[in-house]
């Protein structure tokens, strides 16, 4: 009777990992599921003009995300990139979404393609969106953010030509994104980057790091300019910014520096 009692437990105990694992499985299949349903709705309601950016904001947000993102600033970013699917003049045939990535603490990572005609011309975009859930529910975490910090800073060479007024690095789940905010004091126009965008440097605790933007951003007389680079992968927190590729321009829009134009370097605090 006792062997018997002891078999009976032992097919138990092997049957446990099997049911767990099943059930581990289906809890992922739904999560990625709802978040699927979440972001569907979300374009479904904006091509439908149920919502607008301010709706979206208030009603699709995670708290984390209104930390990071005021409800201005959001609509004013969104706004080129969802003017085409918010224009009532045109027809979305296809909301595709599927979740590209699962990670910590309930985040997913998808991607949507719609497909919608305007003037009989069809066209298709792509979009990454990031869901994080709250309180058991769904919502949208802006560009898979998870935190914001500004940063004290000090210029290494100072110069009468460029400068930033402040430094901010947001640490999200695919690395972090460095955003600087230039402010031009004198009446000359400068160029980061010429031929191609200017080079953005940053030195971590996990080593050095490099990143070329898209495209030249123009520095006019009197304005202001934010540079924002994302670098993936990485999640240290930098200790050094570097630009390079710096230009004065001339009355005809051309570099007055040779070769590659000069830096600008500061170091956080």
């Amino acid at each position: 009777m006792k062997k018997l009692t002891v078999a009976i437990l032992i097919l138990m105990l092997a049957f446990l990992p099997s049911c767990s694992g099943k059930s581990e499985k289906d809890n992922e299949e739904k999560k990625a599921e709802d978040a699927k349903k979440f972001i569907e709705k979300m374009y479904d309601d904006i091509d439908l003009g149920k919502i607008r950016f301010g709706d979206v904001y208030k009603n699709y947000f995670s708290d984390q995300s209104k930390q990071i993102i005021t409800e201005k600033d959001y609509i004013s970013e969104k706004n080129p990139e969802f003017k085409e699917i918010m224009d009532k003049e045109k027809t979305v045939s296809s909301i595709e979404t599927k979740v590209e990535k699962e990670y910590e603490n309930g985040i997913s990572k998808l991607s949507t393609k719609l497909i919608y005609s305007s003037n009989g011309t069809q066209t298709e975009k792509d979009c990454i969106d990031y869901v994080i859930i709250q309180n058991g529910k769904c919502k949208y975490l802006y560009n898979g953010i998870l935190s914001r910090k500004i940063y004290n800073m000090t210029e290494e060479n100072p110069n009468n030509k460029v400068h930033a007024e402040n430094a901010v690095v947001y640490k999200g789940v695919d690395g972090i994104t460095i955003e600087m905010n230039f402010q031009n004091d004198t009446l000359s126009v400068f160029s980061f980057g010429y031929q191609d965008g200017a080079a953005f440097l940053i030195k971590t605790a996990e080593g050095d790091f490099s990143n070329v933007l898209d495209s030249p951003q123009k520095l006019e007389a009197d304005g202001s300019l934010k540079l924002l680079s994302k670098f993936d992968g990485v999640f240290g927190n930098p200790v050094r910014i570097e630009i390079k590729n710096i230009y004065t321009l001339d009355v005809k829009g051309q570099p007055i520096e040779s070769g590659e134009g000069f830096n600008y370097a500061v170091l956080l605090q």
